[in-house]
């Protein structure tokens, strides 16, 4: 491949590789945001395929979550395809000179394409098919409800014949050059990118119409029996265009007119490709709030993986081999030897091997002098924290004292030899402190955001509440332990390939998330503990309110006190680990300045020791609002065995 240097094409290079870091972070924010959109489609996809009365009768749904799977994963695809391209820009000040049919053989522009005209055509025939179920039933019922297959196959005909004649144009102009990060314009043609942004506005917009008008007519003028019928499908069609038109459609209007009149609509752009991602991977929601068949084959589904039946409960047997397995057994004995952890930590820090060193200076020096008792103070903070969350069964903050000793040690062996290690992004990935701090920044605000959101459907759905969550609490757990394990596990995994794609880069070397994961990841962390606790909070304060001011909630007591300390978990958060985020993601944008550098060190040492007592002052939020933990606790103390004899008493009486 032929390369131009950037200063041959723009006036100002410096000005120009400053923009492309920004969007580099840009891009890799499209890898996590497409990512996460791609594993809500898994889930989707199995239920459907799993269950045969769906693979027969939502066979449209069935194509559009494909669709919808495909175009995340394009969008994952182009954020890794245009940082990539942009970090070797930015190395190397030069630019790669690229024709049309050099952009068509990217992969992530095939998916985008496919995804991009697969989705809003299925759209369309779902709104053409409640038309004529709605307005024609007689042939609906007779004809077109047992060839439904004809509709998928025309809408894959649809998207090969608009990439094979894509192609076709972009075969005839290979000695045109384009810009060298291409896209749908670069590719394919202006007019194309005109014709795709059409398909979408039109697509959706159509879709969305088609279903409102049959919603209108089914409300207005059928009779109850087909109303029921024909509403329940109705409703999901018609949330699923109307999110669609707002995301997709919208943005793309406004990208169409950019195209035609002038260039106008940059911004609109960039937030369109995060906007894209996100509806499609909010389809999944909308049928497990609108589609009651789809909630019970989801917790059938859980049943079958949790090892219940029908019912949701544990069989008789099984309940019989896990009690007598346990009585005989005694808690987990967890033992800790002190040689045992040195052979485990000797081969992980660069300190102990002494290979790549480079020379000390002053300022190392006096750093290392500086940071030596912070991290000791972090050892006696997080050793605390740890037996704190042990009788919690909260084991997400025990990586603090493994990082301060790993620290300690690292920077006493600078102050003894004299000596540097010198590290690659890679080596600092890969560092257990490092991972176990990642998963323990991003678990908790998810946690907290479920539990916001758990308190705020029972307040204000109860019937949907105590038929849905409370009918299984056990696949309910599941579900949001399920989701929490899968957002951090993408998170990890896509901050293991930006490192490994930077795995030459040399960094600091104590490392940090920046350091190991890039400035962009670092921000997405920030964000989520920001947005994560500070939503958490805003969901229980509504449902707090809400309890608080209506008469026949208050009487449910119980519904109260949780609230109330679901209410101080957030907010103590939030304080504690949203606020000093919040200041840090602000100064990150300025990092550059001595001013800010100052600031933002002040604040994150102390960041740590917040972050670290909010993951310990739970077990006295607990103590102190719980009636019933406070009760267990000092049963457990004086070794009781029996129950409280109040609850027995409380439960004869309201049998009586």
């Amino acid at each position: 491949m032929l390369y131009k240097p950037v200063s041959a094409v723009e006036k100002d290079p410096e000005a120009y590789l400053d923009d492309l870091r920004g969007e580099v972070a840009i891009n890799q924010s499209l890898i996590y945001v497409g990512a996460i959109c791609a594993s809500i489609n898994l889930p989707l996809l199995f239920v459907f395929l799993t269950y045969r009365p769906f693979r027969g009768r939502f066979q449209l749904l069935i194509t559009l979550a494909f669709a919808d799977f495909i175009n995340c994963l394009s969008i994952m695809a182009q954020g890794l395809q245009r940082s990539s391209i942009f970090i070797d820009v930015i190395a190397t000040s030069l630019m790669p000179i690229k024709s049309p049919f050099d952009c068509v053989g990217e992969l992530w522009l095939m998916l985008r394409e496919v995804g991009g005209l697969w989705a809003p055509m299925i759209q369309v025939i779902m709104g053409l098919e409640r038309i004529l179920a709605v307005f024609k039933p007689a042939w609906y019922n007779r004809t077109y409800s047992t060839r439904s297959v004809a509709s998928v196959l025309f809408s894959i005909f649809f998207v090969l014949s608009s990439i094979s004649s894509s192609v076709i144009v972009a075969s005839t102009l290979r000695e045109t050059k384009v810009k060298y990060y291409c896209g749908r314009k670069a590719a394919f043609t202006a007019n194309y990118g005109t014709y795709v942004y059409l398909v979408n506005v039109c697509g959706y917009a159509i879709g969305f119409l088609l279903n409102l008008i049959s919603y209108c007519k089914v409300r207005t003028f059928m009779s109850r029996t087909e109303k029921n019928k024909n509403l329940a499908r109705l409703r999901y069609y018609l949330v699923i265009s109307g999110m669609s038109t707002i995301l997709v459609s919208i943005p793309n209007f406004i990208n169409l007119a950019s195209v035609i009149f002038a260039r106008i609509a940059d911004d609109v752009s960039k937030a369109a490709n995060w906007a894209t991602a996100i509806n499609s991977g909010m389809n999944f929601f909308v049928y497990l709030a609108l589609n009651e068949e789809f909630r019970n084959r989801c917790k059938q589904i859980g049943n079958a993986l949790m090892g219940l039946d029908a019912t949701g409960k544990t069989s008789m047997i099984e309940a019989r081999t896990v009690m007598g397995s346990s009585q005989g057994t005694k808690g987990p004995v967890i033992t800790v030897k002190k040689k045992a952890w040195n052979i485990f930590i000797s081969p992980i820090i660069p300190s102990l091997q002494m290979e790549k060193l480079t020379n000390v200076t002053a300022a190392i020096v006096n750093e290392a002098y500086e940071l030596i008792p912070y991290n000791i103070v972090n050892v006696i903070l997080g050793a605390i924290c740890s037996a704190i969350n042990i009788s919690l069964i909260l084991i997400f903050v025990t990586f603090k004292p493994f990082r301060t000793k790993y620290q300690i040690l690292l920077y006493n062996s600078i102050l003894e030899t004299s000596l540097v290690p010198i590290k690659s992004q890679w080596e600092c990935a890969v560092e257990p402190w490092l991972v176990l701090k990642g998963a323990g920044d991003l678990c908790p605000p998810i946690v907290q955001l479920f539990m916001g959101i758990e308190k705020f459907i029972a307040v204000f759905m109860p019937f949907f509440y105590k038929k849905t969550y409370r009918s299984n609490s056990m696949v309910r757990s599941i579900w949001t332990i399920g989701m929490s394990l899968i957002f951090v596990l993408v998170s990890l995994l896509l901050g293991f390939v930006i490192s490994w794609m930077n795995k030459d880069v040399k960094q600091r070397y104590k490392c940090g998330r920046g350091a190991a994961f890039s400035v962009s990841y670092a921000s997405f962390i920030y964000i989520t503990n920001i947005f994560g606790y500070a939503v958490g909070l805003f969901f229980n304060c509504i449902a707090y309110f809400r309890v608080a001011c209506c008469s026949k909630l208050q009487e449910n007591g119980r519904i109260l006190n949780r609230i109330q300390y679901y209410l101080v978990i957030s907010f103590l958060s939030t304080i504690f680990v949203s606020i000093p985020n919040l200041i840090s993601c602000l100064i990150l944008s300025h990092v550059s300045d001595v001013f800010f550098k100052k600031v933002n060190d002040f604040i994150s040492k102390p960041a740590v020791w917040a972050t670290c007592i909010n993951s310990s002052i739970n077990f006295f939020v607990y103590f102190a609002i719980n009636r019933e933990f406070r009760t267990r606790c000092i049963e457990l103390v004086v070794c009781s065995r029996q129950p409280s004899m109040s609850i027995f008493t409380e439960t004869t009486s309201r049998r009586q």
